[in-house]
């Protein structure tokens, strides 16, 4: 049976940690986990399941005119509907072998105190980008799927509209390609404020592409091979369309290899960074943070929370990353997904 250790860190000290690496920005692109902080913003639960409100656009009703004496027209709030389910448990542990145990001790106490931290780091992480998958998934598709994953088997279907999936009819990995076209095309039926997500080599598609180097030929002798970014920034702006973020953030899949969270030729259309418009990334209240021995208070108590644990025979510890959560797309008409190349 496991114990709790509480030698080199105790578990509120570990959680504390692993809060502030979900919270706050990496420097490095590649590790900006940031779909579920910017665009289906984290949100804290006590319970074991999400409860969000949809439905609500922000788009009033219209009053009526009416002849004196007569009493106003009697109106309908714009209705919402209260979005429900069960939250999932999450989570990842690494072990600490008995013989890294005893390599690392040779070094002395603050080393094995530096692997601790270090484990609980890299728990945290995998915790974090299980999540953002989940979220990208669901940005992407209007769902969120889970196949065999550790014995679930389930799928959210978030009802977004077919026609907030689309295609481009020629890839823009063709010269040829209208993206501007698509584009504009595309917002049309969106008809939301927000922005463009797209990796940097979905990006540079559009500065490749014959329609936008047309553009820049106007003031030129002959087309550019290619125009700048800051080219195809102020043409989108001229033509009302959304600002471009680029997201780059990668994690290592089951086979060792590094595999984008946003696939390359995808974009996704959200509303801006920051707002709940569209649902929300719902963090609940694991097993672990309701254990005494845990003293983790109760503020701090949804969320993942991280702690060390020994077995005795064989000698073993590892540091264990604990989390219930779920992304939850409240008003899937907030986004859209186009698959471009």
């Amino acid at each position: 049976m496991a114990t709790l250790v509480t030698d080199y860190f105790e578990p509120a000290e570990l959680t504390d940690l692993a809060r502030e690496i979900q919270t706050s920005a990496p420097k490095a692109a590649d590790i900006d986990y940031r779909l579920q902080r910017d665009y289906l913003p984290l949100e804290q639960t006590y319970d074991v399941e999400y409860r969000i409100k949809a439905g609500q656009s922000g788009i009033p009703s219209s009053a009526k005119f009416r002849t004196f004496d007569k009493q106003n027209h009697l109106g309908a709030r714009p209705g919402f509907e209260q979005i429900t389910g069960g939250l999932l448990p999450l989570g990842e542990r690494y072990l600490l072998t008995e013989k890294d145990r005893l390599t690392v001790r040779r070094a002395g106490e603050d080393a094995f105190r530096k692997e601790i931290a270090q484990a609980a780091r890299d728990a945290t992480l995998a915790t974090i980008v299980r999540m953002e998958l989940a979220v990208a998934q669901t940005l992407l598709t209007g769902k969120t799927t889970l196949t065999n994953e550790q014995g679930v088997t389930q799928e959210a279907d978030w009802a977004r509209p077919a026609s907030h999936s689309v295609s481009a009819g020629v890839l823009w990995t063709d010269p040829t390609s209208k993206p501007l076209t698509d584009l504009r095309n595309w917002v049309e039926v969106w008809d939301q404020d927000g922005e463009m997500v797209m990796s940097k080599q979905t990006f540079a598609l559009l500065a490749s592409s014959e329609q936008f180097r047309a553009l820049a030929s106007v003031n030129l002798v002959g087309t550019p091979d290619f125009v700048t970014n800051e080219f195809v920034n102020n043409v989108l702006a001229a033509n009302g369309l959304p600002k471009v973020t680029i997201y780059d953030a990668k994690y290592t899949n089951d086979l060792g290899q590094e595999t984008r969270i946003l696939p390359r030729g995808k974009v996704l259309f959200v509303p801006s960074a920051g707002t709940k418009s569209a649902g929300a990334t719902v963090w609940g209240t694991p097993a672990e943070a309701l254990d005494d021995k845990y003293q983790i208070e109760e503020p701090s108590r949804p969320g993942i929370v991280v702690a060390h644990l020994e077995e005795e025979s064989p000698k073993q510890s590892w540091v264990n990353a604990s989390a219930i959560g779920f992304p939850v797309l409240a008003n899937p008409k907030k986004t859209m997904a186009a698959t471009v190349a």
